[in-house]
């Protein structure tokens, strides 16, 4: 929890923006679980053969991607935050472009550094829940052909990780975007 007050009205402002990014994210996160399901209703079917070699390294690429994908969803972002947060103290930062063109470029236009920011929130949590969800269902196939546990709770704990990427209060977004300008501000008061 922050110990900055939220700017409500900043809240409310990124709210059409926040609809989108929601779906996106809980899409992903079902998509995952849809596919689980359907891996162990295949496995308990019983129409899967005995441990190969191949499926043995499977298993463990599986269990030694989960932890690197979650690392990387961690650090891919906050590189990204940096170099950002970079951009926009040496006044170089672009609002981003999306499939929604002029109607994503006039929301972030209207915000300006908050705009910008929230584009890099978007992208944030995006990248981030791709990560997750690669490892998920390397996770699920590991499972699926090899019958392992671990990889089965692996799967689970990481579908799991993606659920907390939805944003579901506009006001904790906004909470983070004044994080960031504050922070944004601070160094260009150094650099000054």
């Amino acid at each position: 929890m922050s110990i900055y007050q939220c700017d409500y009205e900043l809240a409310d402002k990124l709210k059409p923006g926040l609809n989108p990014l929601r779906i996106i994210i809980a899409a992903m996160a079902a998509g995952a679980a849809a596919f689980l399901t359907i891996a162990v209703a295949l496995r308990i079917s019983g129409n899967f053969g005995s441990m190969t070699p191949t499926m043995s390294l499977l298993r463990w690429a599986a269990i030694g991607l989960a932890p690197i994908a979650f690392v990387a969803s961690r650090a891919l972002v906050a590189s990204q935050l940096k170099f950002s947060r970079q951009q926009l103290v040496a006044g170089t930062s672009e609002p981003s472009q999306d499939a929604d063109g002029a109607h994503a470029s006039a929301f972030l236009a209207d915000l300006g550094d908050a705009g910008k920011l929230f584009a890099v929130y978007t992208t944030q949590a995006i990248i981030s829940t791709a990560c997750l969800e690669f490892a998920a269902l390397a996770c699920i196939v590991s499972f699926m052909f090899t019958g392992s546990l671990a990889s089965l709770a692996l799967s689970v704990a990481l579908i799991c990780a993606i659920v907390p990427n939805i944003p579901l209060a506009a006001s904790s977004v906004a909470e983070w975007i004044e994080e960031q300008l504050r922070l944004v501000e601070e160094e260009r008061m150094r650099i000054r």
